[in-house]
């Protein structure tokens, strides 16, 4: 390996990431129906998370690993629906959201200070909030006793996050590998 390979960028700029898991929170809500069959109402929801998603790049010379963990999540939107029955409503909803993304780099690797303090592997980690646009719909169900039961898809834009590292372009000049 040469210092022009790793100095020219041998970690590729982005990295994409799944993240999955499960999430556990709650909602509350409004509702007014006009019109006879028509709802608009209000809704807001938070929600802890254990969604993580992993990646890797690079080998055994130097590797970088990127992990991202949502801690949580929640919305503020409004809803417009229709009844489908006296216990049954259709709904589309819209509004904003945001999630509590913590991000991890690690380096692992022959390379990683192997040759002194000259040469720095990407490490770092950060955690914000990030927020965007929230659209999605849902079904809600009513039981005997006023209770519902309901299942909503949401669709989330939050955007990029980039995360700043150290050492993924510094090399030990020096160096004859």
């Amino acid at each position: 390996l040469t210092a022009s390979v790793l100095s020219s960028g041998a970690f590729p700029s982005s990295v994409p990431i799944d993240v999955d898991g499960l999430m556990i929170g709650g909602k509350a809500s409004y509702q007014y129906q006009f019109a006879s069959i028509w709802t608009l109402g209000a809704a807001v929801d938070f929600s802890y998370s254990g969604m993580t998603g992993n990646a890797s790049v690079g080998g055994n010379l130097v590797g970088v690993s990127v992990t991202e963990k949502i801690r949580n999540y929640g919305t503020v939107r409004g809803e417009l629906g229709f009844l489908l029955t006296d216990w049954a409503r259709l709904y589309g909803t819209a509004g904003y959201g945001w999630a509590q993304v913590q991000t991890n780099v690690t380096s692992a690797g022959f390379a990683c200070g192997a040759f002194g303090s000259g040469f720095t592997c990407p490490s770092g980690s950060s955690s914000n909030y990030r927020g965007g646009l929230v659209v999605g719909g849902g079904l809600e169900a009513g039981g005997a006793k006023g209770g519902t039961a309901e299942l909503t898809y949401l669709y989330n834009d939050f955007g990029t996050q980039r995360t700043t590292v150290s050492g993924t372009r510094q090399v030990y000049h020096s160096c004859e590998c």
